[in-house]
């Protein structure tokens, strides 16, 4: 028995339930539009277009979909 998704529809809700994203998946979320965190200092901060650069996305330890 395979403990990986073996179908789009199965991949697609395993990667909604994930709780952290890969650097790659965060830069392609956050440029659909999405809002992303990252943590910082022990915290979790949401990018803001604004002030962060896409070195966030190359230091940042973690990242994860705004809750």
């Amino acid at each position: 028995m395979p403990t990986f998704p073996v179908n789009e529809k199965d991949q697609a809700e395993a990667l909604a339930k994930r709780s952290y994203l890969s650097r790659e998946e965060a830069a392609a979320a956050f440029a659909l539009g999405e809002r992303i965190e990252y943590m910082h200092k022990g915290e979790w901060d949401e990018i803001n277009p604004f002030f962060h650069t896409t070195a966030v996305f190359q230091f940042a330890p973690a990242f994860r979909r705004k809750q």
